[in-house]
């Protein structure tokens, strides 16, 4: 499951690249999952298309994170 769904009170994370890549990877392996699945094209539209636009969000902030460095 996508660690960003996970709430941690109390404590900031600290954004590395790894961390990024790590949730990345996560993303990509929940789409591969969905894929796999034997339901309908119907049912996986909208996991899918969230998963895309999380996806899309994380692939932002490697770039931001690449600028400033």
């Amino acid at each position: 499951m996508n660690p960003k769904c996970l709430c941690q009170y109390g404590s900031e994370k600290r954004v590395t690249f790894e961390s990024l890549k790590t949730e990345y990877d996560s993303i990509k392996a929940d789409i591969s999952t969905i894929k796999r699945m034997d339901i309908t094209a119907e049912a996986k539209e909208l996991p899918l298309k969230e998963l895309y636009k999380q996806i899309d969000e994380v692939k932002e902030n490697m770039h931001d994170y690449i600028d400033t460095l």
